[in-house]
């Protein structure tokens, strides 16, 4: 009775605000943050190493990511997150008949999320959910390698968690939309307009519980992406679909320190062979459970 109690006053707060995010400029938007209640007067730092690649034949991109993060509950139902990537990348680029390999580091895009809870009770939570992104890091049309996108987006969802004891069920979906953007392009010296198009976001996933401190979940999530152009182009097979599994794994060390560890297997050609990360959060102002 204590452990279901457990999972049905405690988990189906965790999961939606905590489970749904967006992540950097390689867009895992679909990792987990850290389970932590938002109570009102949370304040909560983190930070994770994340490693992700992907070969495409001869073409390998490797980046290495070091990400601090903040969030803050003012009140029960609203939470506020916020981070900055610190990004160390290397890809291969074929010129002519030969194969060169570039790297660049430095800071990538500022990443927020607003997340507010719009209904529910202990059994089940609905939430709106408002990202956005801001181009702050080196993008990939005025650069040999961009660490950003470049460009604005926002998205806009809704996620949802229903208790079915002892698993949680969750889902989410939402849309993105990229904000037109010209950029002196490194090759030609030209101005050219960027039109990012959109992107419909989907996830869905369980979490399981083994005891009150360390849980797990295995979730799917894809990127429907639309047409994107680059002057009067449009980008070859820009509109593809982006299919992921991950798996994830915490453990609250004590009532203010969780540990995560996230790993992320691309299931086709067009997302990352595979997305690693570990990191830790501390919280100020937490709750103590009785």
């Amino acid at each position: 009775m204590h452990f279901n109690s457990f999972l049905s006053k405690t988990l189906v707060l965790l999961i939606v605000s905590t489970f749904i995010g967006n992540i950097s400029y390689a867009e895992e938007w679909y990792i987990p943050k850290a389970p932590t209640e938002a109570t009102k007067g949370l304040i909560e730092f983190g930070t994770r190493v994340q490693l992700s690649g992907n070969e495409e034949g001869v073409l390998d991109v490797q980046e290495l990511s070091i990400i601090p993060s903040i969030r803050f509950a003012p009140n029960d139902r609203l939470d506020i997150y916020a981070e900055l990537p610190f990004s160390t990348i290397k890809q291969d680029q074929i010129e002519g008949f030969d194969l060169f390999e570039y790297d660049n580091e430095g800071i990538g895009d500022v990443f927020v999320q607003l997340s507010h809870k719009l209904s529910g009770d202990t059994n089940w939570q609905l939430s709106g959910v408002l990202d956005a992104t801001a181009p702050s890091g080196e993008n990939p049309y005025e650069h040999q390698v961009g660490i950003g996108k470049g460009y604005w987006t926002i998205t806009p969802g809704l996620s949802a968690a229903f208790v079915t004891d002892p698993t949680i069920l969750f889902a989410y979906v939402g849309y993105q939309h990229g904000f037109n953007k010209k950029f002196d392009d490194f090759a030609t010296k030209e101005a050219t307009e960027l039109d990012p198009g959109h992107v419909i976001r989907m996830s869905t996933g369980a979490s399981f519980s083994f005891n009150p401190r360390m849980n797990m979940s295995i979730y799917t999530a894809l990127d429907f992406r639309g047409k994107t152009k680059y002057g009067d182009k449009e980008i070859d097979e820009s509109d593809d679909t982006l299919a992921r599994l991950g798996l994830s794994l915490g453990y609250k060390i004590d009532n203010s320190l969780a540990f995560k560890m996230n790993t992320v297997t691309g299931l086709n050609d067009s997302a990352s062979d595979y997305v690693i990360s570990i990191g830790l959060t501390y919280g100020v102002g937490i709750k103590a459970k009785s």
